[in-house]
């Protein structure tokens, strides 16, 4: 095993860590695939509440958690790319993201929980609530493949494979 990404669930005592497990897949563009697993668990005692395996891909920013504590983003590579939200509670797929051939490298959730940036070629703002893109936006050459909001929300970061970081305007793109 090699524990790929963590995350904690904000002050719940809870965190979620995702382990790369069995052999690594070439793909065709080409990419490393690995199975995981991921688990929830308790810090204090760690037991383990609950847990949701698939394919990720590796070195890349798949996991975040909403600092609300209500629910995980993380890109999962089984049936199907997207990006999946789980109810931090169950483990229960609650919406899927860009669910289709192109998926996502990376995710981030914004300080209010209200907003899910995945990056792929490009980077789509995705509201939470209403379960559906917002924007669009380009400017990278190559797979955006690490994404940060700031702290106020305002802003989001992308980090692409083109060499570049680009600062964006997250209300107007």
């Amino acid at each position: 095993y090699k524990i790929d990404r963590v995350a904690w669930l904000g002050t719940t005592g809870r965190a979620l860590v995702c382990s790369a497990f069995g052999e690594q897949v070439k793909g065709p563009e080409p990419e490393e695939l690995s199975d995981v697993q991921g688990d929830l668990f308790e810090v204090e005692n760690g037991k383990t509440l609950w847990q949701f395996t698939g394919w990720q891909h590796l070195d890349y920013q798949n996991l975040a958690a909403a600092p609300n504590s209500e629910w995980v983003a993380v890109l999962k590579i089984f049936k199907g790319r997207g990006v999946y939200l789980l109810d931090a509670r169950t483990g229960k797929t609650t919406a899927s993201l860009l669910k289709d051939a192109s998926g996502g490298l990376s995710v981030a959730v914004s300080p209010d929980s209200q907003q899910v940036a995945i990056g792929n070629p490009g980077i789509y703002l995705w509201d939470v609530k209403r379960q559906e893109i917002l924007r669009h936006l380009e400017g990278h050459q190559n797979w955006v493949v690490a994404l940060a909001f700031s702290a106020d929300g305002r802003l989001l970061i992308s980090g692409s494979g083109d060499s570049t970081a680009r600062v964006w305007d997250v209300k107007n793109g």
